[in-house]
This record gives C-alpha cells, sequence and structure tokens, in this order.
C-alpha cells in the first residue's frame, strides 16, 4: 500500500534545522513528504498564494517577522492552512496564543524527533480535515434552515433568542435580527403561556 504523500511548506531560515526537520520527517513511516523550504515569511506567502499546501512547518524567528506576529501574519492570509509552529525556546504561554489563535500545535524543536512530529502532523491533518467537514456540514444545516417553512430558533437557558431563522418574518411579522437578544416569550400569544 502505498503511503500518502503530504507537502509540507518549512518556512525555516536556519540551515541546521532545515537539516534536522527533513531528517526528522524521513524518520516518519506512514507518510511521505514533499518539502518546499523557503527562508522568510513573505516567501511563504507567495507559496501559499501559489499553491495549497497540507501542511505548515513555521519558524516563529524568521528575517523577516519574529514572534507570535509570524503566525498571525500567515494565519490571517491563509486561515485555511494547517499549521505547526516550531521555535526553538519552550513557552507555555507563547504556544497556548498560538494554538488560540488557530495553530494546530507548537514544537519546539530540539525536541521534534521523528516520533513527536510525526504525531503532531498526523494529528494537524486530522484535525484540519475534521474542521473543513465540520464547516461544510455547518453550511450544509443552515443552508437547510435558512429555507425552512418553519421558524427555527435557538435560545439559551434564559429563553433569549440567539438564532432566529428567516420564517420569523412570515410566521411572526418580525425580522430574525429584532428577536435575537430578546426573549421567545414576548414572541408567544398569551393563551400559549398558560
Amino acid at each position: 500500500m502505498d503511503k500518502p504523500q503530504i507537502h509540507v511548506l518549512l518556512l525555516e531560515d536556519n540551515l541546521a534545522d532545515v537539516v534536522m526537520l527533513e531528517a526528522a520527517l524521513e524518520q516518519i513511516a506512514c507518510f511521505t513528504f514533499q518539502v518546499t523550504v523557503v527562508e522568510q515569511l513573505s516567501q511563504g506567502l507567495g507559496s501559499l498564494s501559489l499553491r495549497p499546501y497540507d501542511l505548515v512547518l513555521l519558524d516563529l524567528g524568521l528575517p523577516d517577522s519574529q514572534g507570535l506576529a509570524t503566525f498571525t501574519r500567515l494565519h490571517a492570509q491563509n486561515p485555511e492552512a494547517p499549521v505547526v509552529v516550531l521555535s526553538g525556546i519552550q513557552d507555555e504561554d507563547l504556544a497556548a496564543e498560538a494554538v488560540r489563535a488557530g495553530a494546530q500545535d507548537y514544537l519546539v524543536k530540539g525536541h521534534a524527533g521523528g516520533e513527536v512530529l510525526g504525531r503532531a502532523i498526523r494529528y494537524a491533518i486530522e484535525r484540519h480535515q475534521l474542521q473543513a467537514q465540520l464547516r461544510t456540514s455547518e453550511q450544509h444545516f443552515r443552508a437547510l434552515i435558512e429555507h425552512s417553512a418553519d421558524a427555527v430558533a435557538t435560545l439559551d437557558a434564559d429563553g433569549i433568542i440567539l438564532y432566529q431563522s428567516p420564517s420569523a418574518l412570515r410566521m411572526l411579522g418580525y425580522q430574525p435580527d429584532e428577536m435575537i437578544g430578546a426573549s421567545a416569550f414576548i414572541f408567544l400569544h398569551p393563551d400559549d403561556l398558560a
């Protein structure tokens, strides 16, 4: 059985780290990798605009960008690209911040051997695929609800309307955005409250 080929964009300016990461990728038995290496964020953004990659390995310390701003700029331009952040320093706060901002994982370069890197890559790709499936499913169900003849609402525990489908106008005479934030009970007939 052929191993899946993963197209990786590696943004790294340190040749020794490139060699180490490529060696770690070769240790991963479940994939084969085609790696494109660039040394600057601007080059990486250019590469991403030309073709999609299965994964981006991103060093936070590049000649033209430093720190979390490196990830933020890349993610803002390419929110669909799954990114594993690489850093030379162990910083739990930065790691948590990067993941909250949308990174799939945060690895310290000296500790990113084949097994650790392989697991991070596998999980990053799986999470990315699941997120894409979830977005597609959400779009499908949103379209169903918005075209339904029935009024559909989402309420919080106190009965406050968080979402109201467009059919509310036809059924109740209110635009959905007029109802959001209001108590659902004010839209019910008094006889229905008894």
